[in-house]
């Protein structure tokens, strides 16, 4: 899709990531209804009818408090 755009001159070099994003969606609409389970990667069928059940995941942030303006923040990597 993004390649008939290129060449149907709507954009021209590089596509903002949003045009490849809503590619990207289009195509998974299309693939949705068709109602074929889709490939995985290794080439075998994948089974939509198999639910996984994971465990919960707790995550936590730390959190850092600026004493001159007493502001909560979080702090950088």
């Amino acid at each position: 899709m993004v390649e008939e755009q290129r060449e149907s001159r709507v954009f021209e070099g590089v596509p903002h990531y949003t045009v490849l994003e809503d590619a990207a969606h289009e195509l998974g609409k299309q693939a949705s209804k068709s109602g074929s389970p889709a490939a995985c990667s290794g080439g075998n069928r994948g089974d939509r009818s198999r639910e996984r059940r994971l465990p919960p995941v707790t995550l936590t942030e730390q959190m850092a408090h600026c004493p001159a303006c007493r502001q909560d923040f979080l702090p950088s990597a």
